[in-house]
């Protein structure tokens, strides 16, 4: 899916305004959100700031579903809010860091500091 292609979830559901691999389809990985998210960042500009709001908002939502632990289902229902299975994923810590450089904010840093997270190391 190309990145202005973006499929969201409607206002009703539980993540709303999530991304769709396909309309409708209320399974989703931690994987695909945060994939679809950092390539919105990544179009980012000065003049167009958009696509930053629309990760904000999902990252927002998801500070509310890390557990105490700091990871979140690797599987979940958008709809219902509902993890599904017992596999967890770190994969939204890449996107809060980023997002708290991009703003030079430390607005996530709670999260990060939940998980442990370290940062991102280059070549790793």
């Amino acid at each position: 899916m190309e990145p202005d292609e973006l499929i969201l979830s409607p206002p009703e559901w539980a993540f709303n305004c999530f991304p769709l691999p396909e309309p409708d389809v209320d399974v989703l990985t931690m994987e695909f959100v945060i994939s679809t998210m950092q390539a919105q960042i990544d179009l980012v500009t000065e003049a167009d700031t958009s696509r930053l709001g629309r990760a904000l908002h999902v990252g927002h939502l998801l500070t509310v579903a890390q557990s105490d632990a700091g990871d979140w289902p690797a599987v979940f229902n958008a709809r219902t809010g509902e993890s599904i299975g017992s596999e967890r994923s770190l994969a939204p810590l890449p996107m809060f860091e980023r997002m708290n450089l991009m703003l030079n904010s430390s607005e996530f840093d709670h999260v990060l500091k939940r998980a442990a997270w370290g940062g991102i190391h280059p070549g790793s």
